[in-house]
């Protein structure tokens, strides 16, 4: 559980890194962003081809399909699991 968690933040961290890049490519148009750390983010046109793309990609392995649009921010907190 531990792994996965640390993978989930380390996820939303290269999102919010790449963020800044993501929306200038967006225009201010609502795009999906989609990826994984160590591997660039890329932009699709619905969530529907964010989630294709996903997973021809990454397969199984977790990665981020996030919308974004001119006021997205990325917020990233501390999981604590019991």
């Amino acid at each position: 559980m531990m792994a996965l968690t640390n993978e989930l933040v380390q996820n939303l961290k290269a999102l919010q890194e790449q963020l800044p890049r993501l929306l200038a490519e967006a225009g201010g148009r609502l795009k999906y962003a989609v990826g994984r750390a160590g591997d660039s983010f890329n932009l699709m046109d619905t969530y529907s081809d964010a989630i294709t793309y996903g997973y021809e990609r990454y397969g199984l392995e977790p990665f981020i399909a996030q919308s974004i649009n001119s006021h997205s921010e990325v917020f990233t907190r501390n999981f604590v699991f019991a």
